[in-house]
């Protein structure tokens, strides 16, 4: 009995593992399936199993982990509001080069960002009969958004609203039908670089209650406006726009009162190529409608200036007065390669007011707060000098020295000291402690100008080059204009008084500016692991399926062997015959024959019987002269079957 229960609670264990084999594959299956199948996000689940990247196969999907996700094909929207939501920080989105597109009309978001630190890179944005709102929507922090090419019938192509320290880098976008790139909402600190902007219905470059962002470096042509400030004058200013080409229809369109730079501190350096036309200097933005003249014939430097590629007339560039605050005082003319030597010519009709400090304020250092085209006087050994201001920048101050020429660009908080008698010995030391506003347009900035003594080791004037040296006297070092400034240029080069190249009688050759182009981004749709990973798929879910009807199988037969057997009979119950219906006793084979072996008769041997021995009387001791009694015959008669007392029994016959 305790050996038949021990066999039945071994097979119901073996039938309870069987099953929990089966439910753990299954449920692994749905797993699977549903991270590879029904799921358009496979690759990589969110419960933290790492791969290389997540692939996206359909649109409606919220990625709500951190990690890298590539497209593995084109995706269609369809009527969808939108095709892909990143709810998550540090999300890298990679098209690969695949298009994200509307299959039917209706209005639609190509990516939405959510959360902070994403980048969307290599997407192609394109509508078939619909019409993408936004191709992008940035809504959060420090997003880079590069390399995308949105064409098509998008009503805004990037959106940034509300958004602070991304990047927008590198994107062509064309015929967009509101905006191309678009701020609002107070977003700031944002930069917008490298990007073509083509054909719009509207404007190139919408900022829309949006302050301190950076517009550099943009190609914004065939608009209807270049670019386009809305909002309030408080909430729409210090934005950062130069080194940009605009060409349109109407280049600027801003509010009234809105202070914003239109050109950045004016510096060149040669053979850098940094403008946008290729030129060596920076400074403001290429205009189209800009008629200037870069003739050198401006007030001061570097309008003064011929030949840099910069205008120095009609200063400064304000669109026709549709910039009312400031506008471009560097506007962009043409790239050429230019000597870094600063001109040096000044005039005394330049100066609008001259402040002269005594001879003690001098020597202690005096400070003073001075506006452009001012200057200060200052006494050396009985000789007038002057220290002029020409230019005031947000952070820079363009200072002048008349009598020794030269200028220098000082940083606020930053100081310089000047050699005014070329006699090898720094007179005059020049620090600039602030600067700020004093009009909506112009700034003031406060200097402290002190007298100083400071030896200086220099060999500039004695007609020998020098290290350090461009030049010295009639020596050019086998320099000329068209060394200097490039191919073309003609004229002869001179050298100044501080030993470097004089470039003012150097003349241009004619040039036409040339559009910049910025590559399409034509990322390379690349082979997407989505066969590999199909295989992979089919090839787990047939494991699965031979697992599962293995064990199918298995409990079939293993039921049927049951079934086989015999009952075990009750040791408690008889066994009741079986009862079979009329007519269907089965009738059973006959039993071979199975011949026996001859049987031998045995012949019992008589058993001898053995007979007890009769027990000798004792003999019984008497004392002498004892009388043995005698014994009287019993007159009680015999039980039936019992010999008579004091009669032997008659002995065995032998």
């Amino acid at each position: 009995m305790k050996r038949w229960v021990n066999k039945e609670m071994n097979n119901r264990g073996q039938v309870a593992l069987s099953i929990l084999v089966a439910l753990v594959v299954i449920a692994l299956i749905l797993v699977i399936v549903s991270r590879n199948v029904e799921s358009p996000v496979s690759g990589r689940n969110i419960y933290g199993i790492e791969t290389d990247a997540i692939n996206i196969s359909s649109c409606g999907v919220v990625l709500e982990a951190s990690g890298n996700y590539v497209l593995n094909k084109s995706l269609n929207a369809g009527s969808a509001s939108w095709c892909i939501k990143i709810n998550a920080t540090d999300v890298t989105l990679d098209c690969k080069g695949y298009n994200i597109s509307i299959g039917e009309p209706g209005n639609c978001i190509g990516v939405i960002i959510l959360k902070d630190d994403s980048t969307i890179k290599n997407c192609i944005f394109s509508n078939s009969s619909g019409t993408f709102d936004s191709a992008i929507s940035l809504r959060a922090n420090d997003a880079v958004i590069t390399n995308n090419l949105i064409e098509g019938g998008s009503t805004n192509a990037i959106t940034i609203d509300n958004s602070h320290d991304s990047v927008i880098s590198n994107n062509w976008v064309y015929r967009s039908t509101n905006f191309a790139i678009g701020l609002s909402s107070g977003s700031s600190e944002n930069t917008i670089v490298n990007n073509t902007l083509i054909n719009g219905i509207y404007d190139g470059i919408r900022i829309g209650s949006s302050s301190d962002n950076t517009v550099h470096k943009n190609n914004i042509t065939g608009n209807a406006y270049g670019i386009r400030i809305s909002g309030t004058i408080d909430n729409s200013k210090n934005n950062l726009i130069y080194d940009n080409y605009f060409s349109n229809s109407q280049e600027i369109d801003s509010i009234v009162g809105a202070v914003n730079k239109w050109n950045t501190t004016y510096s060149c350096t040669s053979g850098s190529k940094q403008n946008i036309l290729g030129g060596d200097c920076i400074g403001g933005n290429y205009w189209s409608n800009y008629n200037g003249l870069d003739d050198g014939n401006g007030i001061a430097y570097p309008w003064n200036r011929s030949a840099d590629g910069y205008g120095d007339t009609q200063i400064p560039y304000n669109d026709s007065g549709r910039i009312n605050v400031g506008g471009d005082y560097h506007p962009l003319l043409s790239g050429v390669a230019i000597s870094s030597a600063p001109d040096t010519h000044t005039t005394a009709e330049f100066w609008t007011e001259t402040y002269t400090l005594s001879s003690s304020q001098f020597h202690a250092g005096y400070s003073l707060k001075v506006n452009a085209t001012q200057r200060v006087r200052v006494s050396i050994g009985g000789d007038n000098h002057y220290i002029g201001v020409i230019l005031i920048a947000e952070d820079s101050v363009l200072v002048n020295i008349s009598s020794a020429p030269q200028q220098a660009n000082i940083s606020d908080g930053h100081s310089k000291q000047f050699d005014v008698n070329n006699d090898t010995v720094k007179e005059v030391d020049v620090k600039v402690n602030e600067i700020s506003n004093y009009t909506l347009t112009d700034y003031t900035a406060n200097l402290t100008i002190k007298e100083i003594t400071s030896s200086v080791a220099n060999l500039c004037g004695d007609g020998n080059l020098s290290a350090g040296e461009q030049c010295d006297g009639t020596k050019l070092n086998s320099s000329t204009c068209a060394s200097i400034l490039g191919t073309g240029y003609t004229g002869t080069l001179a050298c100044t008084a501080s030993c470097t190249f004089n470039t003012t009688r150097c003349s241009a050759p004619a040039t036409t500016p040339t559009i910049p182009t910025t590559p399409t981004p034509t990322p390379t749709p690349t082979t997407a692991p989505e066969e590999e990973s199909n295989a992979l798929l089919w090839i787990i879910i047939i494991f699965a399926v031979i697992l599962i009807i293995a064990l199918v199988i298995f409990f079939i037969i293993r039921k049927n062997r049951a079934g086989e057997q015999p009952a075990q009979p009750s040791p408690f119950i008889s066994p009741r015959p079986p009862s079979f219906p009329p007519n269907r006793i089965p009738q059973l084979p006959p039993r071979p024959y199975i011949p026996q072996p001859a049987r031998v008769p045995i012949v019992q041997q008589p058993r001898p019987i053995m007979l007890r021995q009769p027990i000798q009387p004792r003999p019984i001791m008497l004392p002498p002269g004892t009388k043995i009694p005698q014994m009287q015959p019993s007159s009680q008669q015999p039980r039936e079957g019992q010999p008579p007392q004091g009669d032997l029994p008659p002995s065995p016959p032998r």
